[in-house]
């Protein structure tokens, strides 16, 4: 039954692939690219380096790749095994057939390990080749790497499963959709923990100590017995054998302990899942007063509405908890004082600004396209609504720029109250931030009417792969510009000294020349600059909104369309029909 299971499998993914359009190709065929590449320089990388480490540096690395590889699985994996078991479509039919549970799982943990898992284990195991071929290790060494790293993939993926079965048990059934956002919440919380295991042992940067030799695990963990079985094959040691049977027996344990919860976990939870997908209606207050606003106003505040909904809209914001965790323990990990921040207050508060445009540039745009890509269900009734196109546009735009305003804001006034940042750095740093972003977020109303996307299942990623990687690249392109204003605003002219050092042939040498060129004019006309370059901010920022808006509303009024994405088909469960 399981071989007939994966064949039907295959005839939908064959489907699939014929039946996409041209598009679909183009992303399969750039992310493809993508992964090209980034095999290509590791290996490039790996192979300038691999005759000058010692053996203890190799085995440190070795160690640190298979952390690297088991978080990456951990961290992507639980919410795809999530969809995978819990969301597809196709369960509905397959439940009803006389199939054994266990049989469905296998064929699930199959297809999820023939996807991710599967492309991360050649991401990784080429460059290990490479290294091999560089140092002509002993033919040991592949089988044995291979192995590891297969058996490493394994407990990674058998994790995400075993967590997402016993998660499902433990969250009430009518907190179906906010279950999502807690599995991607827990991968972020057991990466975190994964990297932070070398540091329990003794302190440092992981990849630092890898790099100088130092041991990054103890002997007990699989980590450990992994990195002395490649190194001791590397030399055709039979010291290779034991750990690497070890990390292989391991890897059989997990699938053995996450297979053992299938019937209530796998099943049972489906059936709780489905059962409380049901919303209560609220309650109409007749007493209720309802006032008329703008539509402006309106479409921004239907946008919020919905967001309070469904807690897995907060999701994009959860990179903003982990890049705020990661600092903070570093700082506090580094020995330094609150004390040693105050007596560079003003340094400090020149580097907040720039992460913090740097965290718009990363998140603003995305999340101005998902306000476009919400309208999937009504895109067909936007142009019989009594509202312009450049309403619409507009309303989508500044809730979408309020959000992540309001919440940095507050960060950054809370921080400042603690580092004694003056009022003027505070508000001033608030409204230089407000300015530029407005810019980022109106190139995400417009990329979010190219290449919307719907995903009931995933209400967080909500543009297409090739026009997401566009948004990143136009996001950071306006954020290089900008920072020319905002250099010649902010930076002091004490820096013109650095700039000099580095100033030159080359990219590097080019903008500290330019930077340099800058601050000798705002040394010579200080406020003739300071007047210029806020003119500069505010016409550059309210210019590329001017713009991105009237290409929106052009999109608009001729009609946009947003993909539908489904975790399953109907197709599907006709082909299972057919084929059973």
């Amino acid at each position: 039954m399981m071989k007939l299971l994966l064949q039907t499998e295959g005839k939908l993914l064959l489907n699939h692939v014929k039946s996409s359009k041209k598009q679909a190709y183009a992303t399969i065929g750039f992310s493809t690219l993508f992964i090209a590449l980034i095999v290509y320089f590791l290996s490039k990388g790996v192979w300038s380096v691999a005759p000058s480490l010692s053996f203890e540096t190799v085995s440190s690395l070795f160690s640190y790749s298979c952390l690297l590889l088991m978080g990456m699985l951990v961290l992507m994996g639980i919410p795809q095994v999530f969809k995978n078991l819990y969301s597809s479509l196709d369960l509905s039919f397959l439940f009803t057939l006389p199939i054994p549970t266990k049989q469905l799982f296998w064929v699930k943990y199959i297809k999820s390990f023939l996807s991710t898992p599967l492309i991360m284990f050649f991401l990784f195991y080429i460059p290990f080749i490479v290294y091999g071929i560089r140092v002509h290790a002993n033919f040991l060494f592949y089988i044995i790497s291979f192995a590891v790293l297969l058996s490493t993939v394994v407990i990674g993926l058998s994790l995400c499963y075993l967590l997402n079965l016993i998660l499902v048990q433990l969250i009430p059934a009518q907190r179906a959709n906010e279950l999502m956002t807690a599995m991607s919440a827990l991968s972020g919380i057991i990466v975190y923990v994964l990297f932070q295991l070398p540091n329990f042992s003794s302190n440092g940067e992981p990849f630092e100590k890898a790099i100088a030799g130092l041991p990054l695990f103890p002997t007990w963990t699989p980590f450990h017995w992994a990195s002395i079985a490649i190194t001791s094959s590397a030399k055709g040691s039979v010291h290779a054998f034991l750990p690497a049977l070890s990390i292989m027996v391991l890897a059989f344990l997990s699938i053995l302990l996450s297979s053992s919860l299938v019937e209530k976990g796998f099943r049972t939870g489906w059936v709780r899942l489905s059962e409380g997908k049901g919303k209560k209606r609220a309650k109409i207050s007749s007493s209720k007063k309802y006032k008329v606003h703008h539509p402006i106003v309106v479409i921004g505040l239907t946008d919020w509405k919905n967001i309070k909904r469904d807690l897995r809209e907060w999701l994009v914001f959860m990179p903003f908890v982990f890049f705020l965790i990661f600092p903070t323990v570093g700082f506090l990990k580094s020995g330094a004082t609150l004390e040693n921040l105050i007596s560079y207050k003003d340094n400090v508060w020149l580097g907040v600004q720039v992460f913090f445009l740097f965290f718009y540039a990363l998140f603003n745009g995305s999340m101005s396209a998902s306000f476009i890509a919400r309208e999937a269900e009504t895109v067909s009734l936007i142009k019989s609504l009594p509202i312009s196109s450049w309403q619409l546009a507009l309303g989508k735009l500044w809730i979408s720029w309020l959000l992540p305003f309001i919440l940095l804001s507050t960060i950054e006034i809370v921080l400042g109250l603690f580092i004694h940042w003056s009022a003027l750095q505070i508000i001033g740093g608030i409204l230089l931030k407000g300015i530029l972003t407005v810019g980022i977020s109106s190139i995400g109303i417009w990329l979010g009417t190219i290449g919307a996307k719907h995903n009931p299942n995933n209400p967080q990623n909500r543009l297409t792969f090739g026009v997401s990687i566009l948004l990143a690249i136009l996001a950071y392109v306006y954020l290089f510009i900008a920072l020319i204003p905002f250099s010649l605003l902010n930076l002091p002219p004490s820096f013109k000294v650095f700039a000099d050092e580095l100033a030159g042939s080359g990219f590097i040498g080019f903008i500290a020349g330019l930077v340099s060129s800058l601050l000798s004019f705002k040394m010579a006309y200080p406020a003739i600059a300071y007047l210029i370059a806020i003119a500069l901010i505010i016409i550059f920022s309210g210019g590329i909104a001017f713009l991105m808006l009237k290409l929106s509303t052009t999109r608009l009024k001729k009609g946009i369309r947003v993909a539908k994405i489904h975790s399953g088909s109907t197709l599907g469960c006709q082909s299972y029909k057919k084929s059973l």
